[in-house]
């Protein structure tokens, strides 16, 4: 989902010559929540992923992250995962665990 952008995502989106990558674009700039409802609402896979143009994936961050949330209950599911903040030559390794109730988060 291009938010508006106003660099070269287009171009680069283009460039993906397979079925399940979609290129969406609002007119002008909605915001982070909008740009992700409105690729939910266009999805029709059985997971969702958010990647951000300032972010990037290590390879297998999807397959584990899948692995996972099959254990979770058939109700609903969430997961939660570290990253690495990388400022200039320096990176460093964030844990993030949450557990319980995720609804109620604020």
């Amino acid at each position: 989902m291009d938010d508006a952008s106003n660099d070269n995502t287009e171009e680069i989106a283009r460039k993906f010559h397979n079925k399940n990558v979609v290129y969406i674009r609002h007119n002008c700039n909605k915001g982070g929540g909008a740009a992700r409802n409105a690729g939910i609402i266009a999805s029709n896979g059985e997971y969702i992923a958010f990647l951000d143009d300032d972010d990037e994936w290590l390879n297998d961050k999807l397959e584990k992250q899948i692995e996972t949330i099959k254990t979770l209950s058939s109700e609903w599911g969430g997961i939660y995962c570290g990253f690495y903040r990388i400022t200039g030559k320096k990176s460093k390794a964030v844990e993030v665990f949450k557990k319980g109730n995720l609804k109620t988060e604020v």
